[in-house]
């Protein structure tokens, strides 16, 4: 912006023939200011990027000697940092970067860490080999990954989780409780008689089924639940704004419930917590196999 604004009063400063020679000279001294300030900008640019993709390489080639399957994950994730690097072009993109990829260094330096302490404690203190530490890290990698893959599945969400039984099941019976009121939510007719829970499942199989126009009716479904008013609802809220506000009473009861780590965990696992599958008692597999059948015995072949 700087040049610019220069640009834009030396033009007129021109076009009137200025004749204050010492002004005319100071706009050229700033001006050759500004342009190596530019360059200096430039260069410094190219040489965040350049120290970023060595930190990269240099990550990379330290798992790659070692060549371990545990580390796939993190090699994974060290390619989705390199594609994101060579579209980067602000500053903020690569600050942001930066962190990313230190928490990777981070991560995986700890993991390194840890594995030669329990490999010194394996041999009483003594020289480990250095593929055995790899082998541990490695399997300290996967471990950690395992521990952290977004999943749907319930049960293996909540396995991670410190809290007690009672609290793992009292997270059930508030998720439970949470689907069965979205549920009776859709299925409450709209005022032209549409049943949003029969479409939205049905929807869901078709797209499951691969028909066509599945994608673009799901769609549509959405953008009706958004701009449909529950009938009779003391508020006045849209479909969409009544299933975000049971959305909203589960993340905040099951947070009474839960330690601060748990609903991190439980977060890294799938953020809406309406939405987990596997559950006994799911009030939305019945109805769900229900629409499936339906709509196989309407495209029997």
């Amino acid at each position: 912006m700087k040049p610019l604004l220069l640009l834009a009063m030396a033009l007129p400063l021109a076009a009137l023939g200025c004749g204050d020679q010492r002004e005319m000279e100071a706009l050229r001294a700033e001006l050759a200011r500004t342009k190596t300030e530019l360059s200096d900008a430039r260069e410094e640019a190219r040489l965040d990027q350049t120290r970023l993709q060595e930190r990269l390489a240099r990550l990379e080639a330290r798992l790659g000697r070692e060549g371990a399957a545990g580390e796939r994950s993190v090699q994974e994730e060290l390619s989705a940092l390199k594609a994101e690097l060579a579209k980067a072009a602000s500053g903020e993109e690569k600050a942001a970067l930066e962190k990313r990829i230190a928490a990777v260094e981070t991560r995986v330096e700890s993991v390194k860490t840890e594995a030669m302490d329990e490999a010194r404690k394996g041999q009483g203190g003594g020289a480990v080999d250095e593929q055995r530490i790899a082998e541990m890290a490695a399997k300290k990698l996967a471990e950690e990954q395992a521990a952290n893959a977004p999943t749907k599945n319930f049960d293996q969400a909540i396995a991670r989780l410190s809290a007690s039984e009672a609290e793992k099941q009292a997270v059930k019976d508030e998720i439970l409780k949470s689907k069965k009121e979205i549920l009776e939510l859709l299925e409450v007719p709209t005022a032209e008689g549409r049943n949003f829970g029969e479409e939205v499942i049905d929807a869901f199989i078709a797209s499951q089924m691969g028909a066509e126009g599945a994608q673009a009716r799901l769609l549509n479904l959405f953008a009706d639940l958004a701009n449909t008013r529950v009938p009779g609802d003391a508020d006045n809220r849209s479909y969409a704004q009544a299933l975000e506000d049971i959305k909203k009473k589960n993340r905040q009861t099951i947070g009474r419930i839960l330690s601060p780590d748990d609903q991190k965990k439980l977060d890294r696992a799938h953020a809406d917590w309406t939405d987990f599958e596997g559950l006994e008692g799911d009030p939305f597999t019945d109805f769900y196999l229900q629409r499936l059948k339906k709509y196989q015995d309407a495209n029997k072949k």
